[in-house]
């Protein structure tokens, strides 16, 4: 847990992670309609200890929401918000250098919706971007500047949704826009090039008119140079789902929109890809209280996990993968009316199917047998004397025991997992090698 309290409620919230690992959080927390402000903590050793929450805002009069939150390399920080969110909001920019906060600098006011988002490509340079009556707006800061370029609306005909960095640093957006004036919004995709310093063309990707509207929700990009996009679709009036395409950067066109699970009203707050460049959408439904669903793509199918978090519901969960790790903060409220905000790390994206490393000297097997009602054996094969280290977590990446932390020589290996003691489910068995994670595997263990 990063903070609760006992009568306000814990609105949205942000997190960025920098580069040497320390993770950074802000959060709304609301006390009346008319009165709210932004919260800071961060942690230092992987999400387990957190610091006091500090008060950004320092203002005990105003509305503040929509925190945003962005770091550089050097562990500058960059927090925008709303003031005034309840009536027509200015939006405000603080920084923070490691000692002490800025005052705030105030950009824009008197709209209907900001909704700020900061951006950080790889060589620093910081963009923000938010919404003026509708229009997307941007501006960005490098490294060697001391002031903000002025801001730009070059992508005015879209909704902006979300906002990704590849390897280039060029820019990759998802969101929507209205091919023309009696037509619905449909899901779109643009990109933006940093050498040239041009936006493409906002291309409609979703426009077969088998379909009420759609939005684009989340996009990611794989290690072998996709794009994926996931968009929630409107199928009619009272029924929403979702849905997701995908293409190569060097492509034009992008796949058919497939249906990934005939769930109806979806949240969407997620999707990424893991080491073997499978996809994975994270997202909640309509009164499935606090649980999340992660619906991975096999080939042509898709399956699906649901995970428990919180008593009762879980609010805009925020996800970001970290070095081949999901972690993941949320809201939840109990039925004694305390609102809390949490953190969660995850297993190791990419614990499913058949793995094939690119460093050949271990193989992890999958145990047998699967499932196992108390006792499984977990094999491994080793091709040269190594530090070895298998444990056990359970689906929300918790520790439950270790089984094996020694120096072993070369040669098939074999372990005995007793489960007797623990509830029926799914858990995880993970490799180390030398101190570092080589391969994780699922098992189901029914008593």
């Amino acid at each position: 847990m990063i903070h609760s309290h006992p009568t306000a409620q814990i609105k949205e919230h942000s997190m960025c992670i920098e580069k040497n690992g320390t993770i950074h959080v802000v959060w709304n927390e609301r006390y009346t309609s008319t009165y709210g402000q932004i919260y800071y903590s961060n942690s230092m050793d992987g999400g387990v200890n957190w610091s006091i929450p500090y008060n950004v805002s320092q203002s005990d009069t105003s509305s503040l929401g929509d925190p945003a939150i962005a770091s550089d390399n050097n562990g500058k920080l960059y927090v925008a918000y709303d003031w005034n969110a309840s009536g027509y909001p200015i939006l405000m920019l603080q920084t923070y250098d490691g000692s002490s906060w800025s005052e705030p600098v105030r950009l824009d006011s008197n709209t209907f919706y900001f909704k700020s988002k900061l951006i950080v490509d790889n060589d620093d340079r910081v963009y923000h971007f938010w919404n003026l009556f509708a229009v997307p707006y941007y501006r960005y800061i490098d490294l060697t500047d001391s002031v903000w370029t002025q801001k730009d609306s070059s992508i005015s005909d879209m909704y902006v949704s979300n906002i990704i960095v590849g390897d280039n640093n060029n820019l990759h957006v998802t969101g929507s826009k209205d091919e023309s004036y009696d037509l619905p919004l449909y899901t779109a995709y643009a990109s933006y090039n940093k050498d040239e310093s041009l936006w493409s063309e906002i291309s409609v990707i979703d426009s077969t008119g088998t379909l009420t509207g759609s939005v684009g929700e989340k996009i990611c990009l794989s290690n072998d140079n996709y794009l994926h996009i996931v968009s929630k679709e409107q199928e009619n009036l009272n029924t929403f789902r979702t849905f997701y395409q995908f293409k190569h950067l060097n492509d034009s066109i992008w796949s058919e929109p497939e249906m990934v699970s005939d769930m109806t009203f979806p949240s969407i707050f997620g999707i990424t890809t893991d080491s073997q460049d499978k996809v994975h959408i994270f997202q909640q439904y309509l009164g499935t209280g606090g649980d999340i669903d992660e619906s991975v793509k096999y080939d042509s199918t898709w399956a699906m996990d649901s995970y428990s978090f919180g008593e009762v519901s879980v609010g805009e969960p925020v996800l970001i993968k970290s070095n081949d790790v999901l972690q993941i903060c949320f809201n939840d409220f109990d039925f004694e009316g305390s609102d809390y905000l949490y953190f969660n790390k995850g297993i190791y994206v990419g614990i499913e199917g058949d793995y094939h490393s690119t460093i050949n000297n271990y193989k992890l097997e999958q145990n047998y047998p699967n499932p196992f009602n108390n006792q499984t054996v977990i094999k491994y094969l080793l091709k040269q004397v190594s530090e070895i280290e298998i444990n056990i977590y359970n689906t929300k990446g918790q520790f439950v025991q270790n089984l094996i932390n020694e120096k072993q020589g070369k040669g098939t290996h074999s372990i005995l997992f007793d489960a007797g003691k623990l509830n029926s489910g799914i858990y995880y068995y993970q490799l180390k090698v030398d101190g570092i994670v080589k391969e994780t595997r699922k098992m189901l263990y029914l008593r």
